[in-house]
């Protein structure tokens, strides 16, 4: 039997996430609805951030020390939260100096419900890996300016069809 590769593993656990949100949206506002697979730009944004800074983790050496399931679980937690303004590049090292999903925020309570219920008869250690994965975050590339020069080329080639 094969190990998983950390893409498996994500893409296990966006699965989940996302039938967290739906369960746990569907009857209450809309306020923790982001999800991965959505047939929207917003979600491709999502996506596409989340993979980018993962394919940059996947190079650095310091990667092995960790849990996969525990990169990904990270890495789900600092593109979810960024999303929902939580904490933005500048300010997350400080945001996470403190980092406890036991803690009253309701971000975090929501993210330590989810990570209850993807593992659980697991406990996953999250706040090493969540540090790691900031420096990384920090520094990877906004995937939103490739969006706008990718979107203007297939205009482009639309544009060129139609005539």
């Amino acid at each position: 039997m094969n190990v998983p590769t950390i893409e498996v593993i994500l893409y296990h656990y966006l699965l989940k996430w996302d039938e967290f949100v739906d369960g746990s949206c569907a009857n209450s506002t809309a306020k923790y609805r982001v999800k991965f697979y959505e047939e929207n730009l917003e979600a491709y944004r999502r996506f596409r951030r989340l993979t980018t800074v993962l394919d940059i983790t996947k190079m650095h050496v310091d990667i092995l020390k960790f849990d996969p399931r525990a990169l990904v679980l990270s890495l789900i937690y600092i593109i979810v939260g960024n999303e929902m303004r939580q904490f933005d590049r500048e300010n997350i090292t400080s945001e996470l100096e403190s980092f406890s999903l036991e803690q009253d925020r309701g971000f975090n309570r929501y993210y330590s419900v989810f990570t209850k219920w993807a593992l659980p008869s697991d406990k996953l250690e999250l706040e090493s890996s969540l540090k790691f994965l900031c420096k990384i975050f920090i520094l990877a590339p906004e995937p939103d300016s490739l969006d706008e020069s990718t979107t203007s080329q297939q205009n482009t080639k639309v544009s060129v069809f139609i005539y």
